[in-house]
């Protein structure tokens, strides 16, 4: 199973986008799963609901932070490895996305009761995040197999 039907299976089964991608890509990148969802837990809906940046961008961040990411304060070049991932994503959803906030993705604002409530009545909200999500774990895919092959 490909990494964009595995966040369509989290989303499927109750998980919000941010946990779907970090469980998608877990094992890819050595990262315990059940670790991986729970710090996730919060970031969906543009975190916590917030309609700020997507969970979808943010559990992206999460799994290149993991891949590429630091343990030692003075390892500069993890960091910046990983800021320049990470980065790429942000830049690569914004231009095919027009956002990388929720409302810009899904058409509807989270905050607003009213305009959730018709977002998710009319399918819309389900609709434009599946698509946004199998775009968005393409794109992480390439990014992750990209710096796997640097180093």
């Amino acid at each position: 199973m490909g990494y964009e039907a595995r966040v369509l299976e989290g989303l499927d089964a109750g998980f919000n986008c941010a946990e779907s991608t970090v469980s998608a890509f877990a094992e890819e990148v050595d990262l315990p799963r059940d670790v991986g969802i729970r710090v996730a837990t919060a970031l969906g809906g543009g975190i916590a609901q917030t309609s700020n940046t997507c969970g979808l961008v943010i559990g992206g961040a999460i799994v290149l932070s993991w891949a590429l990411g630091r343990t030692d304060p003075q390892d500069t070049a993890s960091m910046e490895r990983a800021y320049q991932y990470v980065a790429r994503l942000i830049q690569y959803v914004e231009t095919e996305r027009g956002s990388i906030l929720c409302p810009g993705i899904l058409g509807s604002d989270l905050v607003d009761e009213e305009s959730r409530r018709c977002a998710i009545d009319s399918g819309e909200f389900t609709r434009r995040c599946r698509i946004a999500a199998t775009d968005i774990a393409g794109v992480l895919e390439r990014l992750l197999h990209e710096a796997n092959k640097g180093t």
